[in-house]
């Protein structure tokens, strides 16, 4: 779905029959101006929703003024619109809706990453998106200065606990057979204590996920990872957190906060 499919699936939703407050006042309906606002400071995303205002047919003129992964100052205008009065509320909350919501997810992300950028580790997004957002709520993580884990379940192979409790023959015997049946795809192998990365050190895999660890056994960890395979941290990971984990050395912190829980950017809509 476009953009411009969404914007007019969440107008149907949100005004099946049109403004019924508008219709009933019989209010004057001539152009005028309104601007997106920024009410707090925020790492901006969502240009594409803002545009797609000029191609619904209500005669909405747009004109942006930051681009994606833009940092915007509390009371900075983010764009302006033009348009017939009536028509301009009537795509106000749906969005406010949308930007607030990936500005949000891309402002979170990067307060992660000013945390670690003293050191090498890249912050990851994870698969805990809203369903059918997944695409926009990740490239709201990119704009945000993070990077994108894997997409979806076909993208790589990634041995969770799940995985290896079901499989019939050893682990390391597991990995070499599925090496040699995707030799071009990454293989990631999640791992609960060190008992466990000892043994998958030894497997062909690309990237080794530390599950849960506390920071300690992470810095041992990563000691014994050779550098042919990636290491990454997840779990329970806060802003508070996340500096001293990223200097255990690890490669990559994996978040799903970033998308599942980031607060709404403060924006709003003045009419002038």
């Amino acid at each position: 779905m476009t953009t411009l499919e969404l914007i007019q699936s969440a107008l149907k939703e949100d005004a099946p029959y049109g403004d019924l407050t508008c219709q009933s006042l019989a209010l004057p309906n001539e152009n005028t101006v309104g601007y997106f606002v920024a009410k707090d400071d925020l790492v901006f995303s969502g240009v594409d929703f803002i545009l797609a205002l000029q191609d619904l047919d209500l005669n909405i003129d747009v004109e942006i003024f930051f681009k994606d992964g833009a940092k915007i100052k509390k009371g900075q205008n983010i764009a302006q619109v033009f348009g017939p009065w009536a028509n301009l509320v009537i795509v106000e909350r749906v969005t406010l809706n949308f930007i607030g919501k990936f500005s949000g997810i891309a402002t979170l992300t990067q307060k992660f990453v000013n945390e670690v950028k003293h050191t090498e580790c890249k912050i990851l997004d994870t698969r805990k998106t809203t369903p059918l957002y997944r695409n926009l709520e990740k490239m709201a993580v990119v704009h945000g200065g993070g990077k994108n884990h894997r997409m979806n379940l076909s993208d790589e192979i990634m041995l969770k606990e799940n995985h290896i409790s079901r499989c019939s023959e050893n682990l390391k015997n597991t990995l070499i057979n599925l090496r040699k049946k995707c030799p071009d795809k990454k293989i990631t192998v999640e791992c609960q204590n060190l008992d466990e990365v000892q043994i998958i050190i030894q497997c062909p895999i690309d990237q080794i996920l530390l599950d849960n660890m506390n920071n300690e056994t992470l810095k041992k960890a990563v000691t014994i990872i050779p550098k042919n395979i990636k290491s990454e941290a997840s779990g329970n990971m806060t802003l508070d957190r996340v500096k001293s984990v990223a200097e255990t050395g690890v490669n990559y912190i994996s978040i799903g906060a970033l998308t599942h829980s980031a607060p709404v950017a403060d924006i709003s809509f003045l009419l002038k």
